[in-house]
């Protein structure tokens, strides 16, 4: 995989995350979750509660490479900014196809301050993501998860191309 010389030399202003950015990156994703615009919406339109215990095993899985975990070793996070003080972040996995051994890059994160988002670390980021996909040779899958198409869903047509597919959503009633 990449080591920290690629990445300075391929994604100026990116490093990869390490245990010091832990609480930062857990508190990044707590105000990402609470961005109206972010994520998957439950019935009533609202966000799914937060877990503070799952965001901190989901970026424990990133950061702590030898951590017990079936897919250790297969999660990364990009991060600009200093632990004290991050900008943004992005974090891509390895994830294995259900009906087949082939297996893809998927970014599970992506998300800048809205005050640094007219700065070079969206570009960044996904400069990130895009070689972690390269120096693993999988595909990269990139999402974003809105009802209307934002400028972030302009920004990955012009890095990706076009999307691939739609998700759909079902809410089933009576209950």
């Amino acid at each position: 995989m990449l080591t920290q010389e690629r990445i300075a030399a391929e994604c100026p202003g990116v490093r990869f995350a390490k245990p010091a950015d832990e609480a930062g990156l857990v508190e990044m994703i707590k105000v990402m979750h609470a961005d109206p615009d972010w994520g998957l919406r439950d019935r009533d339109d609202g966000s799914y509660p937060f877990s503070g215990e799952r965001a901190r095993a989901t970026v424990q899985r990133a950061i702590l490479p030898n951590r017990n975990h079936p897919e250790a070793g297969s999660a990364w996070i990009g991060v600009v900014g200093e632990p004290e003080g991050l900008l943004g972040a992005a974090m891509v996995c390895v994830h294995q196809l259900s009906l087949s051994e082939g297996a893809y890059m998927a970014e599970q994160f992506n998300y800048v301050y809205p005050n640094y988002r007219n700065t070079s670390a969206p570009d960044a980021l996904v400069q990130f993501a895009i070689c972690m996909a390269d120096a693993a040779n999988l595909i990269l899958i990139g999402a974003t998860m809105t009802r209307v198409r934002t400028s972030k869903s302009r920004f990955y047509e012009r890095r990706f191309g076009p999307p691939i597919a739609a998700v759909h959503r079902y809410i089933p009633q009576g209950s």
